[in-house]
């Protein structure tokens, strides 16, 4: 299968409003506040990577609910995390955020919603895969994963060191972002891998590959907004615990490491470097 980020992206955007305009109209005002939450743009980041790991193994045709759950679960989020109580994200996207639109308490049974959706839809990924001997297997380890980059050790865990816990050394700093960050492109990388119909015996090695893509891709991020940050005064940007120059030394070694494990994975590198210049560009 040859990979295009035009036609997966495409897939995507039509794949998420499918599913949600599918729903019963029992609740209509979650059913919009939901759509609202998925639909008002993003660059998708989460379901290409999954997609993009899918295309290069034997069953890609069974990995896109699983790539869309990445972005319910992602967008789960979002909306939990520009709550006044959390964040107090007045906008989102250029749009007003969730719960300045549908009040605080619908904002988080939208969060709630999408969660559930994203579960469903792994389900929905295990319908579309082959029968084979151990097929059970590969839903068992992408709830797992769900539940594992979502849970305390993924993004609810970093969110809730970001709110409560000023990190003072680099270790800290790298774990929030290992939680808030390199755990959803965890789950996306596992989902593509998964349903894409990779070894599960190497799930540890695309755990390794997620890491070193998604910290290299927040180094980046910290390198870009290194001036706006200190005048914000963010303390998670690694910038201003080391400098720029190591962080750049970092990211180096990080884009590095990543290589390597793709490498081990029989995946194509530069794949990963054209989706990723892609979506800094848009």
């Amino acid at each position: 299968m040859i990979f295009s980020i035009t036609s997966c992206y495409q897939q995507i955007e039509e794949g998420l409003k499918k599913h949600l305009e599918a729903k019963s109209g029992d609740i209509p005002v979650l059913e919009e506040a939901m759509k609202s939450a998925v639909l008002q743009g993003g660059r998708r980041f989460r379901p290409l990577l999954a997609l993009l790991v899918a295309s290069q193994l034997p069953h890609p045709e069974s990995a896109l609910p699983a790539a869309l759950s990445t972005e319910f679960f992602h967008a789960a989020s979002l909306v939990a995390d520009d709550l006044p109580m959390m964040d107090d994200a007045k906008t989102r996207r250029d749009h007003p955020s969730l719960h300045a639109v549908y009040g605080q308490q619908n904002a988080l049974l939208v969060s709630y919603a999408l969660i559930s959706e994203g579960f469903q839809m792994l389900g929905d990924s295990f319908s579309l895969y082959p029968e084979e001997k151990g097929k059970g297997k590969r839903l068992e380890q992408a709830v797992y994963l769900a539940s594992l980059s979502t849970g305390l050790k993924g993004a609810t865990g970093g969110q809730y060191f970001d709110l409560n816990i000023t990190p003072t050394t680099v270790e800290g700093v790298l774990d929030v972002f290992k939680r808030k960050t390199a755990a959803l492109f965890h789950m996306a990388f596992g989902m593509g891998w998964i349903f894409g119909g990779g070894d599960l015996a190497q799930l540890p090695i695309v755990e390794e590959a997620a890491y070193h893509f998604g910290l290299s891709f927040q180094l980046a991020d910290d390198l870009e907004d290194d001036e706006s940050d200190r005048i914000q005064g963010k303390c998670l940007n690694l910038c201003h615990h080391i400098g720029r120059d190591r962080v750049k030394m970092l990211f180096e070694q990080t884009a590095g490491k990543f290589k390597e494990a793709i490498e081990k994975l029989h995946l194509d590198a530069s794949l990963f470097d054209q989706i990723s210049l892609a979506l800094v560009s848009c």
